[in-house]
C-alpha cells in the first residue's frame, strides 16, 4: 500500500509553528516581492479570502477581517520540510519526497488506519506540522484518497482505500480533473466523450483511451482499477522544465526595471539548470498585466 502524507497549508502552517499565538486565526502567505497571496490556513479560507491573486486586490478585505500576514520564508519553510520528511520516514519501508509538503510512503501493516492515525499525530506532536492522509494500492488512489481526508473526513485527517468498493464510492463523487495526471484539456476531451467522474474514467477501455490521448491516461485507468503502475521515485529524476517565476509589490511602468527582473529570474533559471547538469531548446519569457497577458519566444 502506498501512503500518501501531505501538509495541511503549509507555509501558513509553518509561520503558526513559530508563532503559536496565531494557531486558530487566520493567516496567509505572501510570494517574493509581497505581490500575491500563495498560502491561506483554514480560517483565512472562511473568510472567502482567495489565493493566488494579487495582495492589493484583496488588501482591504484582510486587514478589516484582521488577518495575519507573513513574507514568504523560503529558508525556514525548507528546514521545517527537512524535519518533517525525517520524521515521518521511519513509518515507511521508502519514501518517496514528491514535493515540499508531500511524501509518498510504501506501507506494510495489519491496521492501516491505525498506522495513518499515528503518523498524523506523530507529525503534530513532534513538529507541530497538521497533515493528512491518504492511503491505497497505487499512488494515483492515494493521491484522491489524501484529497478526501482533506475534503470529506476533515476532522479524522485519513482516508484508507484498502478495498475496491470504498475507491468506487469515492471515483463516483470525484470529477476527472482531480485525478492526478489529468489536466483540465483532458477532462474537457473526456467529458465531450461522455465521461463525467472518475468512476467512469476507471470502467473505460484503458487501450481505446491510450489510442485518443497516451500511454500515461492508460496507465491512470489502471491505477484507478488498483493496479500499480507508479512505483515510488526514491532519486530525484532531473527537472523537465525550469521555471522562475515572481510578482511585483508594485505596478511596474519603466522598462528598465522590467528588464532587470527578467535578467535577476533568467539567471537563476540558469543556475537551477547547471545545478543538474542539463540543457534546455526552449526559453519562454511570460507577462502578466490586469487586463491583458502578453507571451514572448
Amino acid at each position: 500500500m502506498y501512503a500518501l502524507v501531505d501538509c495541511n497549508t503549509f507555509y501558513a502552517s509553518c509561520e503558526q509553528i513559530y508563532n503559536p499565538a496565531i494557531r486558530g486565526k487566520p493567516v496567509v502567505v505572501l510570494s517574493n516581492n509581497d505581490g500575491c497571496i500563495i498560502s491561506r490556513n483554514a480560517e483565512a479560507k472562511l473568510l472567502n479570502i482567495p489565493g493566488m491573486v494579487p495582495f492589493f486586490q484583496v488588501r482591504d478585505m484582510v486587514e478589516k477581517n484582521n488577518v495575519h500576514i507573513f513574507s514568504s520564508n523560503y529558508e525556514l519553510y525548507g528546514d521545517i520540510s527537512a524535519r518533517v520528511m525525517n520524521l515521518m520516514e521511519p513509518y515507511g519501508a521508502e519514501m518517496e519526497v514528491y514535493s515540499i509538503d508531500e511524501a509518498f510512503l510504501r506501507v506494510y501493516c495489519d491496521d492501516y488506519q491505525s498506522h495513518a492515525e499515528a503518523i498524523r499525530n506523530m507529525l503534530y506532536q513532534q513538529a507541530g506540522m497538521p497533515v493528512c492522509v491518504g492511503v491505497a494500492p497505487t499512488k494515483t488512489l492515494s493521491k484522491l484518497a489524501n484529497h478526501a481526508a482533506k475534503k470529506i473526513n476533515r476532522l479524522n485527517g485519513v482516508c484508507v482505500l484498502d478495498r475496491p468498493f470504498k475507491w468506487h464510492w469515492l471515483l463516483q463523487r470525484i470529477t476527472t480533473d482531480k485525478v492526478w495526471g489529468v489536466g483540465r484539456r483532458i477532462c474537457r476531451q473526456l467529458q465531450h466523450m461522455g465521461i463525467d467522474n472518475a468512476l467512469q474514467l476507471a470502467q473505460a477501455n484503458p487501450k481505446h483511451l491510450r489510442r485518443h490521448f497516451s500511454v500515461v491516461l492508460e496507465r491512470t485507468i489502471r491505477e484507478l482499477n488498483g493496479e500499480a503502475c507508479l512505483d515510488l521515485e526514491l532519486e530525484p529524476a532531473p527537472r523537465k522544465e525550469i521555471i522562475c517565476t515572481r510578482s511585483f509589490s508594485y505596478k511596474i511602468t519603466a522598462l528598465h526595471e522590467l528588464q532587470q527582473a527578467i535578467n535577476l529570474y533568467a539567471s537563476r533559471a540558469c543556475e537551477k539548470l547547471r545545478s543538474q547538469n542539463g540543457l534546455t531548446a526552449n526559453i519562454w519569457i511570460y507577462l502578466e498585466s490586469f487586463d491583458k497577458k502578453v507571451g514572448y519566444f
